[in-house]
């Protein structure tokens, strides 16, 4: 069925409090039926479970841009559902603090390793 259909959490309005009630809810009922802690895994396999989770990711990022202050860092930290706390920097990554601003610059190159592709080529002198 689609997650849509019927009656049940989607009739409500989805806001934090009865979404994590509902997500607390089905961890409860996984735990007893299969003995087994739930994951993440089992949350995705689940339509209905996986739309409330993202649901209460979204809410939870609404929620924190809300709260978020001029000039703080734009670095969204969903494990702890809040932006971080410092303060954005002036310059190229604009809106970013020191720390998060490194992440955006930070560029990965790889090259095989074979002779003549490294710098430390000439050790021979």
């Amino acid at each position: 069925p689609d997650v849509m259909d019927g009656p049940g959490i989607f009739d409500a309005p989805l806001d934090l409090p009865s979404l994590r009630a509902e997500l607390a809810r089905r961890d409860e009922t996984f735990e007893r039926d299969t003995g087994v802690k739930s994951a993440r895994t089992h949350i995705a396999a689940d339509s209905e479970w996986e739309f409330v989770y993202q649901s209460l990711k979204r809410a939870e990022l609404q929620f924190a841009e809300q709260k978020r202050t001029p000039g703080q860092c734009a670095q969204y930290i969903p494990r702890r559902r809040r932006f971080c706390a410092s303060r954005a920097g002036d310059g190229k990554h604009t809106g970013f603090c020191s720390l998060h601003a490194t992440d955006l610059s930070r560029t990965v190159v790889s090259r095989p390793e074979q002779e003549g592709s490294g710098a430390d080529d000439d050790d021979d002198d």
